[in-house]
């Protein structure tokens, strides 16, 4: 498959980190380009952790220095480390057995949960 334009690349990007740094929602205009680019299984997951990973590594020193994480969420970020790792674990697991027809259909149920729950976020 041919690589996405340079405008849309940059434009995504642009409202993931709009997204991230303003509702906390950075996946859904990640998910959407990959689900229309038809990657799937290990390709999609792998694309969507790294895009998600350098947005927090950039999104975080901002939020930090703005002063908007306080102590109390950086306690709970660790202690939700050892949960998270069991989530990855329990989720890989899943992958591993899940059809292409069944990641597609789960992909898309939840881009489209997370985009009406952003938009109801925006809006309350």
């Amino acid at each position: 498959m041919a690589p996405a334009p340079r405008w849309r690349t940059v434009s995504l990007g642009f409202v993931s980190g709009v997204l991230a740094t303003s509702v906390a929602t950075s996946g859904p205009p990640v998910v959407y380009e990959l689900r229309r680019r038809n990657l799937q299984g290990d390709e999609f997951r792998a694309t969507v952790s790294a895009v998600l990973l350098i947005g927090d590594v950039l999104g975080i020193p901002i939020l930090a220095a703005a002063g908007l994480i306080p102590s109390a969420t950086v306690v709970l970020a660790v202690i939700s480390l050892v949960p998270c790792v069991a989530g990855i674990t329990a989720g890989s697991w899943i992958s591993r057995r899940m059809e292409a027809s069944h990641f597609i259909w789960a992909a898309d149920l939840l881009l489209s949960v997370t985009g009406v729950a952003t938009i109801v976020r925006a809006l309350v």
